[in-house]
């Protein structure tokens, strides 16, 4: 059962393509990061 949602959001002309997989990581690690804290 889904806890909490993360998202990137920012306006058109502050995006960088070239950091799209940086954003990407930051995302994933941040879901894991609450994942892990609420089954504790």
């Amino acid at each position: 059962m889904p806890v909490a949602a993360v998202s990137v959001s920012l306006p058109d002309s502050r995006f960088e393509p070239g950091r799209l997989a940086e954003s990407g990581k930051l995302v994933t690690d941040t879901a894991a990061e609450i994942t892990a804290r609420h089954l504790h």
